[in-house]
């Protein structure tokens, strides 16, 4: 009961008011027009009047109502009398009513006025105003006259004022504090507030659309903020009827039940035990943003919310649409100042470098910082072997990445996003025909975004930003990683020229060296140790060996590294029983061999099985192949054209320093001959002894082939 008025008994009182004495046949010779007449103007007047009236005894028993309280409550007469008034009242009113009653009671002639809920037929509650008058001891009633008209709509429109009037404050209190939200977790704080506050549901949410026909969650907040922020970052829209409805209506779309209505998907509502589900969208400048949400969960059961409350929610939602639009219009601020923070940085680094493998890793350093990526790796391309070199990453693998190294003919993302020569975004590595499964199962992170890195229409490599969650990339994002890309390929390509030119000036030295060396010695042996010792500075090797031609056979002449070098040191192997160095002879040019383990015409002399790149080059002295130096790798695919090219220039002048050597040896040996010959000759015509003529032969031959016995 809201209010209790006091009326004065003795006051003059209209004939619904209660408070008169109603007239009678006795009072007719007073009537102008008879008590007949009177009396039905009394009764048309009682049956149409807004208001309608009941006679109670002291303990609240219906004696008589009026014919106007079938219209009101939906009660006929006899339906209504004889029952107690407070069957019908509602719960919360009882007591006050029940102190009215007795109040009204104890003051004989006293008049109250009060408001409280009725039963109606129908079942529904209406609220009624009613005026009460003890009249027990009136002679003409003896009962308590009860007026009453009902207030329902009244009441209803006062509440939906006083609602509009909270829900105004709280949109003004909303509107402020959003203005003060920086990111949009606070935005969403702020949102489950007013939420709570004035709609009573414990949970919000906001999802943001973009051009991937996703929606993302930026932000929720309530009791199952876990598990909407763990299990729904990013929902499709296509071929969900539940959100592809709600992204064609843009106005407030609502689920009463989310468990019976065909069109939710119930995987996601058993997962979180949707009830009542609440969607009002993010609209600014005629731009749909996403969608700001709420409802009612598990055992909150069914609530669905009032023509009012969606009213309010729709307005939140425009609110929010501006909140988010600026922190986004920040962010892109920030992202941008950033971003050109990043690439000065890029630029710094890369003026800076002098070592490519130390500048590569600032730089997925930098670029997961700017693309807040859980993971970034860089591979450079070796165009000549066709596979991606696995060179630095930020992350779980840095240090392991470099040994991740595809097997030739397995597809890997350096090579696709190379040949696509743009950005590959890719949702699940775990399931794309751009990556071998066996591949994908060595990286932690299923979300990724591969990026080619191309200067001048080099291909250097590739950088794959990688994600442990869902990630949206946004064009935006895509180009900015593209620029970011772009120098570092310039970066590489810059660092690749200038370390190719000190590479080649160092080859070119070590060259020069080596020919000077080489030309100064006429020691074989020393000749090839020099050979192997200067080739390592240029061309890294495990394991290396020079052949030599001595007539149907091939000698091992230097060895370097071999783990075998006692058993093949100075053996000889038959140059017909191999497969690859009369190849060598016959076409006077290097041979390579990608994997040796995998080609039959390699027989892995000395127990060479660690063998895996190989390389045999020629040793050329005036056109002819006088032997063969060997390379070894244990690594497949080591060696390219280029690397021959350059050990062909080592050997060419290791070549004719051998057959210098052997020149000179032979000269050595034939003075030595003709001055032994001279000897014996000198001896003949000196004695006629036969005896001491023998001696002097045999030790003159003996300086000319050495002998034992």
């Amino acid at each position: 009961m809201s209010s209790v008025e006091t009326c004065d008994a003795n006051e003059p009182a209209q004939t619904l008011n209660g408070c008169m004495k109603l007239p009678s046949e006795d009072d007719a010779p007073i009537m102008p027009l008879g008590w007949k007449t009177y009396e039905k103007q009394i009764r048309a007047l009682v049956e149409h009047s807004a208001e309608s009236f009941s006679l109670l005894n002291a303990e609240g028993t219906i004696l008589y109502t009026g014919p106007v309280t079938e219209q009101i409550l939906g009660y006929a007469v006899d339906e209504f009398v004889g029952r107690n008034v407070f069957e019908f009242l509602h719960a919360e009113d009882i007591p006050d009513c029940k102190n009215l009653f007795l109040l009204l009671l104890q003051n004989e002639g006293s008049t109250y006025r009060t408001r409280f809920r009725f039963l109606h037929k129908s079942g529904t509650w209406r609220w009624l105003e009613g005026v009460g008058t003890n009249l027990l001891e009136n002679q003409d009633f003896r009962a308590l006259l009860i007026n009453f008209r009902d207030i329902t709509a009244e009441i209803l429109a006062q509440k939906t004022l006083d609602q509009r009037m909270l829900f105004d404050q709280a949109m003004i209190y909303l509107s402020k504090k959003l203005e003060l939200a920086l990111d949009y977790d606070e935005i969403i704080q702020v949102v489950k507030d007013v939420v709570q506050t004035n709609l009573g549901y414990q949970n919000v949410w906001m999802y943001l659309s973009n051009e991937a026909d996703e929606l993302t969650l930026l932000s929720s907040a309530g009791k199952l903020n876990d598990i909407i922020t763990t299990q729904a970052q990013t929902l499709r829209i296509t071929g969900d009827k539940f959100l592809e409805e709600l992204w064609q209506s843009q106005t407030v779309f609502v689920v009463t039940d989310a468990q019976t209505d065909p069109r939710t998907n119930k995987e996601l509502v058993a997962r979180f035990g949707n009830r009542t589900i609440i969607n009002a969208p993010m609209i600014l400048q005629g731009r749909l943003l996403g969608f700001l949400g709420t409802g009612s969960f598990g055992a909150e059961g069914v609530r669905a919310p009032t023509p009012e409350q969606l009213e309010f929610f729709s307005g939140m939602g425009i609110r929010v649409a501006v909140a988010v639009s600026r922190v986004q219009l920040q962010a892109e601020v920030e992202q941008r100042v950033r971003f050109t923070v990043l690439l000065n940085s890029m630029a710094q680094i890369a003026l800076a470098a002098t070592d490519l493998r130390e500048m590569l890793y600032q730089m997925v350093d930098r670029l997961a910082e700017m693309f807040r990526a859980d993971a970034c790796y860089l591979t450079l391309w070796d165009e000549e072997r066709q596979l991606p070199i696995p060179t630095a990453a930020y992350g779980p693998l840095r240090e392991t990445y470099p040994q991740i190294s595809p097997e030739p003919g397995e597809r890997n993302l350096t090579e696709v996003v190379l040949q696509a020569e743009h950005a590959i975004p890719i949702e699940n590595i775990y399931q794309t025909p751009y990556l071998d499964a066996s591949l994908a199962a060595k990286f932690p992170n299923p979300c990724v975004l591969a990026l080619p890195l191309i200067a001048s229409q080099q291909k250097l490599g590739a950088v794959i930003l990688a994600y442990d969650k869902p990630h949206a990339f946004p064009v935006t994002e895509m180009i900015q990683a593209e620029q970011a890309t772009a120098q570092i390929a310039l970066a590489i390509a810059k660092t690749q020229l200038i370390a190719s030119e000190r590479k080649r000036r160092e080859e070119a030295e070590t060259l020069r060296e080596a020919t000077s060396i080489l030309a100064a010695s006429f020691d074989l042996e020393q000749i090839l140790e020099t050979l192997l010792a200067f080739l390592r500075r240029v061309v890294p090797y495990d394991s290396a060996c020079v052949f030599l031609k001595e007539g149907p056979t091939l000698r091992v002449m230097a060895v370097a590294d071999h783990p075998n070098r006692a058993a093949i040191f100075g053996k000889q192997f038959p140059l017909q029983e191999d497969h690859l160095q009369p190849e060598i002879f016959r076409t006077g040019r290097p041979l390579i061999l990608f994997d040796a383990q995998a080609d039959p015409r390699f027989l892995n002399w000395g127990e060479a099985t660690y063998i895996r790149g190989w390389m045999g080059v020629p040793l050329l002295a005036h056109g002819e192949v006088i032997g063969v130096l060997t390379v070894d790798s244990k690594q497949p695919g080591m060696y390219t054209p280029v690397e021959a090219d350059l050990v062909q220039a080592f050997a060419n002048q290791a070549a004719l320093a051998v057959e210098n050597a052997r020149l000179l040896e032979s000269e050595r040996r034939r003075r030595i001959e003709a001055e032994t010959l001279h000897k014996v000759t000198m001896a003949f015509t000196g004695t006629l002894d036969l005896e001491r003529l023998l001696e002097l032969i045999l030790t003159h031959l003996q300086q000319v082939i050495p002998y034992d016995s």
